[in-house]
């Protein structure tokens, strides 16, 4: 899986539909699946990682209020622990 090759063939739609299925493979990864709820958790209480995280990928406005205001009560202590 290559995230950083460049994705623009001049057809807009098929460069669209391009990045959704880089999206999903990243996604579908079993390793991305298994980690993914310790990184997010990493990003809420590492201020430095979230400030590296934000300066490269694009964030929108509602995912940075809740990286910077997490759901109270529904936060696990070891999100990298499953659920049982």
């Amino acid at each position: 899986m290559d995230l950083d090759r460049s994705l623009n063939s001049g057809n807009l739609p098929e460069d669209l539909e391009a990045i959704q299925r880089v999206k999903l493979d990243l996604f579908s990864n079993p390793l991305v699946k298994r980690c993914m709820a310790g990184f997010l958790h990493s990003l809420q209480t590492d201020l430095d990682l979230r400030r590296i995280f934000c300066g490269r990928v694009p964030v929108t406005t509602p995912v940075r209020r809740r990286l910077d205001h997490p759901p109270r009560g529904g936060a696990r202590r070891n999100p990298s622990k499953p659920r049982r």
